[in-house]
């Protein structure tokens, strides 16, 4: 693991897809599995609620911070909170996964959806934005394994900077979360903040000072859990095993030794409201 390209034709192993092929190997199969040789195309779902809630709220974030960063201040709170309605808007109109029970009443759907995102934008904005000292958002990354037929990439949600008295400079970098229950503490040691320190680390020449999990928390008052550690060596390690696991599926896939296997039945993701491929699944729960 090397240098850094951010133009690259190998394809590019993001940590999401490590997640999906752990929970469900058919979901990964038909979402992602044509990027690496083991399907014949990519099934793309129109996004759920959920996940639509998450980008909108993502993209007031940034254009927020983008401007503090280029300003000196957060935009206007009304303007945060337009950015936020008109992102999902824009998406809603391009199309969307419903459930059957959300589909009954498309209306109330949008409306408490809409309205969810501009309170978490809004909590962002009030709670949070304001102590932040953003260097750079969306930063991206890839990184290139020499010895594997793809790299990893992704892309840091907000990077901070601070100087000390002594004129040391500590990095810190945060990854925003929108959430339907209260993390647990242990949430922080996960595979994708360990990715993003080890592409920190690629991009800045050593792992951050901080990594920090900021949690937007959709209870009846959405609320904001922020966790928070101190990276260390030891915690990529795990990545490096997952991403030599994750080549040896690939390839036993393509040889045919070996088939991806479904999310378990009594999975929350096996569900028709978490994933879009259900009702032409043969694996689907039912529920």
């Amino acid at each position: 693991m090397s240098s850094i390209k951010l133009e690259n034709k190998k394809s590019q192993l993001h940590v999401s897809m490590l997640g999906t092929i752990s929970a469900c190997g058919i979901q990964f199969q038909r979402r992602y599995g044509a990027r690496f040789g083991i399907w014949p195309e990519e099934e793309i779902i129109p996004p759920g609620i959920a996940l639509v809630i998450g980008i909108s709220t993502h993209k007031a974030i940034q254009c927020n911070l983008d401007n503090k960063i280029r300003d000196g201040e957060l935009l206007p709170r009304e303007e945060v909170k337009q950015i936020a309605r008109d992102a999902f808007s824009g998406i809603w109109q391009g199309g969307m996964t419903f459930s059957e029970e959300e589909a009954q009443n498309m209306s109330a759907t949008q409306s408490a959806a809409i309205d969810m995102t501009i309170r978490l934008s809004d909590l962002h904005y009030t709670q949070l934005a304001p102590k932040l000292n953003p260097e750079a958002v969306e930063e991206p990354f890839v990184i290139e394994l020499e010895n594997y037929p793809f790299d990893l990439a992704g892309q840091i949600d907000i990077r901070e900077s601070y100087k000390s008295k002594n004129n040391d400079i500590y990095s810190l970098i945060r990854d925003t979360k929108t959430s339907g229950k209260t993390p647990s503490a242990d949430t922080i040691r996960s595979i994708q903040m360990a990715m993003y320190s080890l592409g920190h680390k690629v991009l800045h020449k050593k792992l951050p000072d901080r990594v920090f999990l900021d949690f937007l928390v959709k209870t009846k008052t959405p609320k904001l859990v922020i966790l928070d550690a101190e990276p260390e060596e030891k915690w990529i390690a795990p990545l490096y095993h997952r991403i030599e696991r994750f080549a040896e599926i690939i390839e036993a896939v393509k040889s045919g030794k070996q088939a991806l296997t479904p999310a378990n039945p009594d999975d929350w993701r096996c569900q028709e409201r978490w994933c879009g491929y259900a009702q032409t699944c043969k694996y689907w729960s039912g529920r």
